[in-house]
């Protein structure tokens, strides 16, 4: 008489099933978290932007203009190493100035905010088709 031992695991369908789950989970959350670190980076970028005001600030106090200020000069040069993002100081004048973070790479790709730019007067303005508080 021959003795059926039961079957102990899981069977191919089993396992297929499964897989399958996981894979519509991962579908579903993968485009989540890629929103969540383009939203980390900006937030980031605009963090950056605000240091770099601040530090124009301590500029402007030193040399009663902002004319000549750089990157390079105000000793930000590590922002140039940013990998998402790149800074520049636009028309800095005597008495004015606009910086300008914009996203390269794959933040610009997939980016609706586009460079965020923030001036003298702290007005802060997109080149994107988001609404700026999204992305500030």
């Amino acid at each position: 008489m021959l003795i059926k031992s039961p079957c102990n695991g899981f069977s191919f369908i089993e396992i297929l099933i499964a897989l399958a789950i996981v894979i519509i989970l991962a579908q579903a959350a993968i485009p989540h978290f890629s929103s969540i670190f383009m939203h980390t980076k900006r937030l980031q970028a605009a963090q950056n932007l605000s240091k770099i005001a601040l530090v124009l600030e301590n500029f402007y106090l030193e040399h009663q203009k902002y004319t000549g200020a750089t990157l390079s000069n105000l000793h930000l040069e590590y922002l140039r190493d940013n990998p998402d993002y790149e800074y520049k100081i636009e028309s800095a004048t005597e008495n004015d100035y606009l910086l300008i973070a914009k996203p390269i790479n794959d933040q610009e790709e997939n980016d609706h905010c586009g460079a965020l730019t923030l001036n003298a007067y702290g007005e802060k303005n997109i080149t994107g088709t988001a609404k700026i508080d999204v992305c500030w």
